[in-house]
């Protein structure tokens, strides 16, 4: 069967910062549209790509999505369907290569709420037909954040993403994250035989698991920041509700919040975004932790020096 719609992994070389932007950059300002565009690939070569102590092995003889099995007249209805609705949302055409242009992806972020709500409806209408199907939760997820952003006029445009974390927007909040999380499930790959050190996986499912690792991470990552601002109550607006998706409202430790983006950065620097890895480390606890140790060893030998 042919290669499956996926979503591209992020190309860019990027200085990270602290800066929510940089982030949002590195997730969707790829150059190549923030929704995945259906492919084919004749490819049946095998890459190997070390990461720390388990190999990724991308082999494109593999199905697109081995826990979905789709016969091939239904498979390019579902390409042509799933298609037409990416290039709704984008109000153009795709490009030759079956690529947007940047300038395409950053306008959807102003896609009119109607247009909108319909694809989010026609995607949930193809994932009745193939629950299986991975990208088209990817997708809905993409869908479920631009409605957000599109509905919420008074959020600055430095961060859209705010409107997230929004009471008013707790339903489409919590059905963005199950989304992502069912994406992400039904690509991970199964990891069978005596070698578990050795992963094998096709190239849909290495930039598909890729991106969607990040962009869950980048939404823990922003609920451990409006934890913070509650915890050290610099919010803008006081508000009697917690908004944001219901799965993480019983978690009221930042920490916690960073430790599970941690584990999604970690996922999605296994799968080669760069990224990825440097957010994994920046977010993980036990490196925060050593980082204190060693300035704090530091600090004391220039004490020792000094005096």
């Amino acid at each position: 069967m042919a290669s499956a719609a996926t979503i591209t992994t992020p190309r860019i070389n990027l200085k990270l910062t602290s800066n929510d932007s940089a982030v949002l950059q590195a997730l969707f300002d790829n150059g190549e549209g923030a929704f995945p565009i259906p492919s084919s690939t004749d490819s049946s070569s095998e890459r190997i790509v070390p990461v720390d102590s388990q190999t990724i092995n991308i082999d494109d003889s593999l199905p697109a999505f081995p826990r979905c099995y789709i016969e091939e007249a239904a498979f390019k209805s579902l390409k042509d369907r799933e298609l037409a609705i990416i290039r709704r949302i984008q109000g153009s055409t795709a490009e030759p290569n079956g690529a947007f242009s940047t300038q395409e992806a950053s306008s959807s972020s102003s896609t009119p709420v109607h247009i909108l709500e319909q694809a989010i409806d026609d995607l949930s209408s193809l994932i009745t037909e193939h629950p299986d199907y991975p990208p088209l939760y990817a997708n809905k997820a993409q869908a479920l954040r631009l409605l957000i952003q599109s509905k919420t006029s008074s959020t600055s445009d430095t961060d859209k993403d705010a409107a997230i974390f929004h009471p008013e927007n707790k339903d489409l909040a919590t059905r963005l994250l199950s989304d992502l999380s069912k994406a992400i499930s039904l690509a991970s790959p199964v990891v069978t035989g005596a070698n578990r050190s050795i992963t094998s996986v096709s190239s849909s499912q290495y930039r598909l698991l890729s991106t969607t690792h990040m962009h869950r991470g980048y939404l823990l990552l922003k609920a451990g920041k409006i934890r913070k601002e509650e915890e050290e109550g610099t919010t803008q607006t006081q508000q009697t509700e917690r908004g944001g998706p219901t799965q993480l409202l019983a978690i009221s430790s930042r920490d916690q919040l960073e430790e599970m983006a941690s584990q999604d950065f970690f996922e999605a620097g296994r799968y080669g975004n760069e990224v990825a890895k440097q957010l994994s480390v920046g977010t993980n606890p036990y490196a925060k932790m050593c980082g204190a140790i060693v300035k704090e060893a530091l600090k004391k030998e220039i004490e020792e020096f000094q005096s």
